[in-house]
């Protein structure tokens, strides 16, 4: 690594390599330091110096150690690019993009200063300037797949899947094993092919990564498209063929229970815990005993599983989940608590805590516990948890009012409807539902037409639980785009109130059966 006439210094730096190869980074970073301490001024020294810091996540300190070596040599490009790489890691690409250009001017052959010039450029959103400088970089790299992969993604998100195609097959030519750029390609063709298309995309990618998060995709596309014989079918030949791993074990036996064959789901485990008894695969049965609402069945397998691993808190927290979907909160409550206790800063933990102490009619604590938690978190999940604790206590004004900021903290029409039909379910069962109404008139306006039209459907889905199925039915016909209402009562509409259950059916077979 470096030369020196110097026995000690050869040494220290001989050693601080060893050190940095092992992941010691603060071994590394004293050792080299004491190797400048005898030669201060020397370059490599603190170009090894400043590689230490980078590695180990320290931007800010590699940028002051740049800057020093940059005093000592002024004409190596190396310097500039290294710094405007650690300017991108720490996201202020106004820098990164000023440093490698300052590169560029150093040493116009040196060819990662436009790699990091290119990728400054994409992070500040100056599209067509980006595909540009990915482009020259290409023509200095064209085998490296990273540059091939962003400009891939760049062509993607703008919409031009042909030259899309075309980058991202470059990339996986030079690194097929890249899990991000096959996830691109998979992207690409749900975006421009059919099914098959798609599904042997998921397959390649499958070959290429050996994750089987694809095959699972697969047989989840094949499910939510009805496909029910198939997606059996292939889940069988992927568990036949791979019969010690639990993802595809679990895969198959989703597809059970989503055909109600709970027995066959069931089987599918016990077969593979009898191969392989671990704490993983009893995790992975429970979970999906708990997501089914085969709570006893999960309660058991708990207890045997609590006297193997006792301080394991997955079993603990199932145990505590299924005794209160069960309606058993007076149980539930101790092994909530005996998880907060132990985590009282656990966002989860707290959440849960406060929600089944209301269950139970206590009355301040749970808000208590909110208010704790909502000073380390004040996302959505926090305001829910206000809602569902305020509503326990019958407390609706107040419970709706959370609901309503826990709306308007998320985005993605799912998360809003995931929060809304639930709560509308309840409004009806509790007799709250004006509130609801009240609510979801005042919503403030969002840019995205799709939500206010998800607004709009669950107001109806109200009005029809309650007897006013004609006032519902004109709401649905006033909203503009019938393409978005279908597309909501397919993807997003879930009650267990059977009125509205029955309303959107009816309504979706009517209109949406034959919408192109």
């Amino acid at each position: 690594m470096f030369r020196t006439d110097n026995k000690n210094v050869y040494e220290l730096t001989e050693k601080a390599q060893k050190l940095f190869e092992a992941g010691d980074f603060a071994g590394s970073l004293e050792t080299i330091n004491r190797a400048i301490s005898i030669l201060p001024r020397n370059v490599d020294l603190h170009d090894f110096k400043s590689d230490v810091l980078f590695h180990s996540g320290d931007f800010e300190e590699t940028i002051k150690e740049l800057e020093f070596i940059e005093t000592l040599d002024p004409g190596d490009a190396s310097h500039y690019s290294m710094e405007s790489l650690c300017y991108l890691q720490m996201g202020d690409d106004e820098k990164a993009l000023e440093l490698a250009d300052m590169a560029i001017k150093v040493d116009k052959d040196y060819e990662f200063s436009y790699y990091n010039r290119a990728r400054a450029l994409n992070n500040l959103g100056r599209t067509e300037d980006a595909i540009s400088a990915y482009r020259l970089y290409l023509e200095k790299e064209p085998s490296d797949p990273d540059g091939h992969r962003d400009l891939g993604e760049l062509y993607l998100d703008a919409g031009n899947y042909k030259m899309a195609e075309r980058e991202l097959k470059l990339s996986l030519r030079f690194r097929k094993n890249d899990k991000i750029t096959n996830d691109l390609m998979v992207e690409l063709k749900l975006a421009t092919g059919g099914a098959f298309e798609f599904t042997k995309a998921l397959l390649d990618a499958f070959k290429n990564t050996a994750d089987t998060d694809y095959l699972v995709r697969i047989t989840d596309f094949l499910l939510d498209n009805g496909d029910m014989d198939n997606a059996e079918k292939i889940a069988k030949d992927f568990y036949n063929s791979a019969l010690d791993n639990l993802d595809m074990a679990s895969n198959l036996a989703k597809v059970y229970y989503i055909e109600q064959k709970y027995d066959m789901g069931n089987g599918i485990f016990k077969e593979y815990i009898k191969r392989n008894n671990n704490i993983e695969a009893n995790e992975e049965y429970v979970k999906m005993l708990v997501t089914t609402a085969q709570y006893d069945l999960a309660l058991s397998i708990i207890e045997e599983n609590a006297r193997k691993y006792p301080e394991e808190e997955t079993f603990i927290f199932y145990k505590f989940y299924a005794l209160s979907e069960k309606g058993e909160h007076a149980d539930a409550l101790l092994p909530i608590k005996t998880l907060y206790d132990k985590q009282p800063d656990s966002i989860q933990y707290g959440i849960n805590y406060a929600i089944e102490l209301s269950h139970n009619g206590v009355k301040d604590e749970p808000v208590d516990i909110l208010n704790r938690i909502s000073k380390l978190d004040k996302g959505p999940e926090v305001e829910r948890a206000y809602y569902t604790v305020y509503g326990n206590l019958g407390l609706y004004d107040k419970a709706v009012e959370y609901l309503g900021r826990a709306v308007e903290m998320e985005d993605d029409i799912e998360d809003i409807s995931d929060i809304l039909n639930p709560a509308i379910d309840d409004s009806i069962t509790k007799n709250y539902y004006e509130k609801i109404i009240h609510l979801l008139d005042t919503l403030p306006d969002r840019e995205e037409n799709i939500i206010h039209a998800l607004y709009a459907i669950e107001k109806a889905c109200v009005l029809t639980a309650v007897n006013r199925a004609e006032e519902a039915t004109k709401i649905l016909e006033g909203i503009d785009s019938k393409e978005d209402v279908c597309l909501i009562i397919n993807h997003y509409m879930d009650f267990e109130n059977s009125k509205i259950s029955e309303f959107l059916e009816d309504y979706f077979n009517k209109h949406c059966n034959n919408l192109n």
